[in-house]
């Protein structure tokens, strides 16, 4: 059956119909597609947005623990799923030409559009309660998976029908033939591995793919380090996302920067290592997240005891609000076990600490430190490096106090994968003073 195509605008609504907006605190309104009445078009942006999966993000903070230290940071991985839905729709739009120009195959902009906003809006689809601390302390240990993996799950086995569904972008319709492959999206979420990837992927894919999960900028940290400053209180805006996106281009190289925005992009970087130092790092956040840890596998035995890719109706049920009401009923359970985990669980809702901060170091990555013994130690993200640390330490001390527990905490070793302390990461850049593309580390930035 032929597709029907109306004109842009449809009946007394003009054109305001077929599109939503969302008032969002920091990119203002977000556009979404809705249905138009009386045209059979499949699926919209909108299903997506109403999806028992994608609403469950509304109950998974954003900012794993540090709700707890920050009072205003109450906002969640579902405003964060729109804002970056939001951000890479304007990347879209904004590379397309280039894309188009040195990547032959490269489906219409609406196309291209969709994907990368249905990726941006997906792409914490996978995300459990704590986040990135469900990875490292359940998800990988348990069941050698993270929640990437449990993300391409959902979007290519529960979400592809509706993913497929959809017919246009807020810029207008697919071209004939075209259509929003599940594979596609789970392809850009997914974090490269060392070893080679299931199947083949267009080059026009393979260029976005640094835009989702290995630039040294994403759709993803362009909203949360917005966000995340902004909730918080720590600054209203803290980076120039204009700047970055006009100096944002494809080059035959793949996605590209301009020298010409370095100011802007050494501004973003300074942003996010400012949310470690200030947020994510505080030291009452990092004490929370220790003792949670404590309890983090055992607790999830109990509610979890299922991979969520065999078990994902119960996955669905999980949340971090499901959590709080199930340990607060351990608190009081005849069961000694989850009483215990309970009693536990209640010590952390009332933010009793059981550690301290006893001594704090910044490490650099430029010449102020590289010259230390220990620079190594703190930089490099071995994980074998914090138990040399604390073997270090250890005998250093008193005999009196080598047998005290304590504990060796690692900025350089968080699970986030944009966590700005790994100096590796490579991007491409426009030198133009020499006219010439070059790749440059992080280290060397």
């Amino acid at each position: 059956m032929a597709e029907v195509r109306p004109p842009v605008e449809v009946g007394l609504g003009g054109p305001y119909e077929g599109v939503g907006i969302i008032s969002d605190a920091v990119h203002g309104y977000i556009h979404y597609c809705r249905p138009l009445p009386g045209i059979q078009e499949g699926a919209t942006e909108e299903a997506l947005l109403d999806n028992p999966w994608v609403q469950r993000l509304r109950y998974i903070h954003q900012l794993q623990s540090a709700f707890w230290v920050y009072p205003s940071a109450e906002h969640s991985r579902f405003q964060h799923s729109l804002g970056a839905m939001h951000v890479a729709g304007r990347f879209a739009s904004h590379l397309w030409s280039g894309l188009h120009r040195h990547q032959p195959g490269t489906p219409s902009m609406a196309m291209v559009e969709s994907l990368m906003r249905v990726a941006g809006l997906l792409h914490d689809v996978g995300h459990g309660p704590f986040s990135h601390m469900f990875d490292s302390e359940y998800l990988e240990p348990r069941w050698g998976i993270n929640h990437e993996v449990v993300g391409g799950f959902l979007i290519e086995k529960v979400l592809s029908g509706l993913i497929r569904a959809i017919r246009r972008a807020p810029s207008g319709w697919f071209e004939e033939g075209e259509t929003l492959e599940p594979g596609w999206v789970a392809y850009l979420i997914r974090r490269p591995s060392a070893g080679t990837e299931p199947r083949e992927f267009p080059g026009w894919l393979q260029v976005l793919r640094v835009l989702f999960s290995s630039g040294i900028f994403t759709v993803d940290s362009l909203d949360f380090v917005r966000r995340d400053a902004y909730m918080s209180g720590l600054s209203r805006d803290p980076i120039d996302m204009e700047r970055i996106l006009h100096y944002t281009f494809v080059s035959d190289k793949g996605v590209t920067y301009s020298s010409y925005g370095l100011a802007a992009l050494e501004q973003f970087l300074q942003a996010r290592i400012n949310l470690f130092q200030a947020i994510y790092y505080h030291r009452t956040t990092r004490a929370l997240d220790l003792s949670i840890q404590a309890i983090f596998a055992r607790t999830m035995e109990e509610l979890l005891p299922h991979s969520p890719l065999d078990e994902p109706e119960a996955y669905l049920q999980l949340t971090e609000y499901s959590l709080f009401n199930m340990v607060n009923q351990w608190a009081r359970s005849r069961v000694r076990r989850l009483r215990k985990l309970g009693e536990a669980w209640a010590e952390i809702l009332q933010r009793r600490r059981q550690w301290v901060t006893s001594y704090e170091r910044t490490f650099y990555l430029d010449a102020r430190d590289r010259s230390s013994p220990l620079a190594d130690l703190f930089l490099r993200r071995d994980p074998e490096n914090r138990r040399r640390i604390q073997a270090l330490i250890r005998e250093k001390l008193p005999p009196s106090s080598r047998e005290m527990r304590f504990v060796v905490d690692l900025a350089s070793h968080d699970p986030r994968p944009d966590n700005p302390m790994d100096p590796q990461q490579c991007f491409w850049i426009l030198n133009q003073n020499t006219g010439q593309v070059e790749q440059e580390t992080l280290a060397a930035l």
